[in-house]
């Protein structure tokens, strides 16, 4: 049952055991979303701060799911927020816009809650989550829709939104921070001087600064260096991986959400013996795998896998793994 679980400094903290409960905190913490796929045990919990009007802080924790801000909760519940996650453990990814942006430990990606957009988590994730309104950013319209579902690239901006973040004196930091790509090397936030107690004027010097600093990481964006081969290869693997619930989800439309040919992504998996394709059906199928082992259905796995069809799923499954899914539930 959602419910409150003590503490007095933040205005909101829950503890959740259901998908059901999780879009009730969800929507409570942030703007009206709905939550699709989740498996049978599952627990989530979040912790909210507000720093005044401007700008809102929250810890999230939880399992695998997947949480979309639909045009029906868009257009019965308006807002013009805009979000900035900072992955701090798991993966996933972030569509909006017709893009999408693999969530790894350490990326900071950009949100805009005037839109649709989905969040797909693969497993057990943390992130912690800065919303405010459109007008702090002093960005145009355009300008945001180009900036949302992209990784944030290294910048003195960055780094300075980082250090912010790891200090907040209501930011969980109950365990290190990872290194993460495009992010430099965090670990605990110092406690902030003179304790945590955050006063009227602290909340609207640190909304300016949160603000400030976000405007020039975003700005700085707008034009990423291209990424050499081992990069490449590793956002890549993340980007098949965010999406192998998707059953659109294939070699040619990562190459092109990368902006890279295809032939240069299939060039760079071969150099380890591997191809886009092949990877992405491996992971699939361990995706699935984990699943039938929570005791998912087998139409479920397959569904949540990226496979429409069951058959093939099962054909596929038992080439990979030996044996029927039907096999491994328990």
């Amino acid at each position: 049952m959602v419910g409150p679980t003590g503490g007095a400094s933040p205005a909101l903290s829950l503890h959740v055991a259901s998908p059901e409960e999780w879009a009730d905190a969800v929507s409570r913490a942030f703007v009206p979303l709905r939550v699709g796929a989740a498996p049978r045990r599952f627990a989530a919990s979040l912790t909210q701060q507000s720093l005044g009007p401007r700008l809102r802080l929250t810890s999230v924790r939880g399992a695998a799911s997947e949480v979309s801000r639909t045009p029906r909760t868009l257009s019965e519940n308006p807002s013009d927020d805009v979000l900035l996650s900072w992955q701090r453990a798991g993966h996933g990814a972030l569509i909006q816009h017709g893009r999408r942006a693999a969530f790894s430990p350490g990326v900071l990606s950009v949100y805009d809650a005037s839109s649709p957009y989905t969040l797909r988590f693969d497993g057990p994730i943390e992130q912690l989550v800065l919303q405010l309104p459109r007008r702090s950013l002093r960005l145009r319209e355009a300008e945001l829709a180009d900036l949302t579902a992209r990784p944030l690239p290294p910048s003195a901006s960055l780094r300075g939104l980082v250090a912010l973040l790891s200090t907040l004196p209501f930011a969980d930091r109950s365990s290190s921070l990872p290194d993460g790509a495009g992010s430099p090397r965090v670990g605990d936030g110092a406690p902030a001087p003179g304790g945590d107690a955050v006063t009227a004027a602290d909340a609207e010097a640190l909304a300016e600064a949160v603000s400030g600093l976000l405007v020039g990481a975003l700005r700085a964006s707008s034009a990423p260096a291209p990424l050499g081969d081992e990069e490449l290869l590793r956002v890549a693997r993340e980007s098949l991986r965010a999406g192998l619930g998707d059953s659109r989800t294939g070699p040619e439309r990562t190459a092109a959400e990368l902006n890279v040919s295809l032939r240069r992504l299939q060039r760079i998996f071969e150099r380890d013996g591997d191809s886009p394709a092949a990877y992405l059906r491996r992971e699939r199928l361990a995706h699935a795998r984990a699943l039938l082992l929570e005791g998912s259905p087998v139409a479920a796995a397959a569904r949540a896998s990226g496979y429409l069809d069951v058959d093939a799923f099962s054909r596929a499954f038992k080439r990979e793994h030996g044996a029927p899914p039907a096999s491994l539930r328990p």
